[in-house]
């Protein structure tokens, strides 16, 4: 039932559901599936601690590694986006550092990689991009990686590197979200993004 109404859509329901399963069910594997879908659907709603402690709940009961790290990653990436840089840092970096899966790995050093953006640090957040394998540079989901490593190279007074960068980013992804702005900054590289 939660499934249904997840996939229609209807979250309260959904919710309602997935807690009424891990209330009966327990710890299984099913019931942790539960928490993730409870976990994806708070992180839509931007409710990102409750997203948090959905998928803390999921792991302290779970064996299975990858998707533990899986997990791993989405609490990192929610505590990113509301704004614990420190604490998203402490769940991300582990996840840097060891070779789990090329596509996580690559995952955890682009949010790692925008945390030290914002906070100043371009050097670090360049040594995060610079990670993410060349062959993933292709796919859509780290194709932005060009555009932000463009940005550090702009803050760092980079021009030429940026410059490089931007063509790359505007030959390859149109339906960015970050393609207006990086049509700016190639007319304009000293403009602040």
């Amino acid at each position: 039932m939660g499934e249904c109404y997840y996939n229609l859509s209807d979250k309260p329901n959904a919710i309602e559901e997935f807690r009424r399963y891990i209330t009966v069910a327990g710890d299984g594997e099913l019931a942790q599936n539960a928490h993730d879908r409870i976990g994806m659907i708070y992180q839509s709603q931007k409710r990102y601690d409750e997203a948090v402690i959905e998928w803390e709940a999921a792991r302290s009961n779970s064996s299975d590694q990858l998707r533990n790290h899986t997990r791993q990653y989405w609490i990192g990436e929610s505590l990113y986006r509301s704004g614990k840089y420190d604490e998203a840092i402490k769940k991300l970096a582990p996840l840097a550092a060891v070779l789990v899966d090329p596509r996580i790995n690559a995952m955890a050093d682009m949010v790692l990689g925008r945390i030290y953006q914002k906070k100043g640090e371009h050097q670090k957040a360049l040594q995060m991009f610079a990670t993410i394998p060349n062959a993933l540079l292709k796919e859509e989901q780290f194709v932005e990686a060009q555009y932000f490593k463009a940005r550090s190279h702009i803050k760092l007074g980079q021009k030429a590197q940026a410059r490089t960068l931007l063509d790359m980013f505007l030959a390859s992804d149109r339906d960015s979200r970050w393609y207006e702005l990086s049509l700016i900054h190639i007319s304009e590289p000293t403009r602040p993004y």
